[in-house]
């Protein structure tokens, strides 16, 4: 469903986009009112679908993962984490301005070749769950590696990336990805922003991803939508989840 144009400000277009016109406004990933009356979740949904002819939409339950993800229009009948994985990769196609920008601001890094990359969600997450303790980001870290190894961390919030740099024992090589400055991702905060800057910040974090992407490991909070993005590009592969 078409609202803004998001998607395409920075990746390629794959689908074309359903716009439901006055009804872009109900894509809603909360209904309201469906708490105490779940049928208008449904009806709201079905509504959508009779306009668009779209099947899915933010406030349907896809209910449990299937074991395979079969798309027949693209060809796709795989284990849901490959296919995930394939999907993200044919989505995942960087704008050339964008990827450029990318390039250069992960260049600008100077990531080391082999690394176990990191992320500490900060910020307004407290809202939908507790912050994960950073001793556990620790003790996570030092299973995985007890031998030592370059880390890589990015978070919203630069403080708790230094303050993670700090508590790892010195056989950790740590370098920090997080802007300086930052205090934390606040999504009605972004919203706020001119759309320069929210350009600007969606780039950086997008290079932020691109380091997460290619550690030899990748450690994030489980309640994180960044963890449950790695985990997919990954196809489910060397990723731990902090609880």
């Amino acid at each position: 469903i078409g609202v803004v144009d998001g998607f395409t400000d920075y990746f390629e277009p794959l689908f074309p986009v359903a716009d439901a016109g006055i009804f872009n406004a109900l894509t809603l990933q909360a209904v309201r009112g469906a708490g105490r009356f779940p049928v208008a979740r449904r009806g709201v949904s079905r509504l959508l679908h009779a306009v668009t002819g779209v099947e899915r939409f933010m406030m349907d339950d896809l209910g449990a993962l299937p074991a395979r993800l079969v798309v027949p229009e693209l060809g796709i009948d795989a284990d849901y984490w490959d296919a995930c994985a394939l999907l993200v990769r044919m989505m995942w196609v960087c704008r050339p301005e964008v990827a450029q920008d990318v390039g250069r601001t992960v260049s600008d890094w100077s990531i080391p070749d082999s690394y176990l990359a990191v992320h500490v969600r900060r910020g307004d997450k407290h809202v939908e769950s507790p912050y994960v303790a950073l001793d556990r980001y620790v003790t996570a870290i030092d299973r995985a590696r007890p031998e030592g190894c370059a880390v890589v961390v990015a978070s919203d919030d630069r403080r708790a990336a230094d303050e993670l740099a700090r508590l790892l024992p010195p056989r950790f090589q740590v370098a920090v990805s997080s802007a300086p400055g930052s205090g934390g991702f606040s999504q009605s905060g972004f919203n706020r922003l001119p759309a320069p800057e929210r350009y600007r910040q969606v780039k950086r974090f997008l290079a932020e991803l691109e380091v997460l992407r290619c550690g030899d490991l990748f450690v994030g909070a489980a309640s994180s939508n960044v963890t449950y993005l790695i985990e997919m590009m990954r196809a489910g592969r060397g990723v731990v989840r902090v609880e």
